[in-house]
């Protein structure tokens, strides 16, 4: 089989990066929304959205405000670029962000438990722990016990 051919015309923008010069996410696997983001922005750009709101719902709109928090994570280009790729009706999006590579379990798990017996709500857990709200609600709901939880359960069999 013979290699592709670069069918572009010379000066034309390279394919493997966005018009910033940032990778695009060809190699990269990410899921659902974080694959658009990285189409539109670069794999940097949707790392840094799945840290700030993996888990939970982020409301992307299509003309982003410099007061907005795309804005101040990314800068006002590359969230406009996002917001344009999401929002493409021209009207902003709410979506559920998936969380990105970068999830570490026990934790997470342990400051959960700290924040549900904090009374916090499922969303302000999901947000400050990176976690998924159906983790949060989960783990408030009693369907997810940390290893510590576990092990301080008397013993049935002891």
């Amino acid at each position: 089989m013979e290699p592709q051919r670069d069918l572009r015309k010379p000066g034309t923008e390279n394919p493997e990066t966005t018009p910033d010069g940032a990778l695009r996410a060809s190699n990269v696997p990410l899921p659902g929304v974080l694959q658009e983001i990285a189409d539109a922005a670069g794999v940097e750009a949707a790392l840094k959205v799945a840290q700030a709101r993996g888990g939970a719902m982020a409301y992307f709109p299509a003309r982003p405000k410099a007061d907005h928090w795309l804005c101040k994570l990314l800068g006002s280009a590359t969230a406009l670029a996002i917001g344009r790729a999401l929002a493409a009706g021209g009207s902003g999006v709410e979506l559920l962000v998936p969380m990105g590579p970068d999830a570490s379990t026990a934790e997470r798990w342990r400051l959960i438990d700290q924040m549900i017996e904090q009374g916090c709500s499922a969303s302000t857990i999901a947000r400050a722990t990176g976690c998924h709200i159906r983790t949060a609600k989960r783990h408030r709901n009693g369907h997810i016990k940390t290893r510590d939880a576990i092990l301080a359960q008397a013993d049935l069999f002891g």
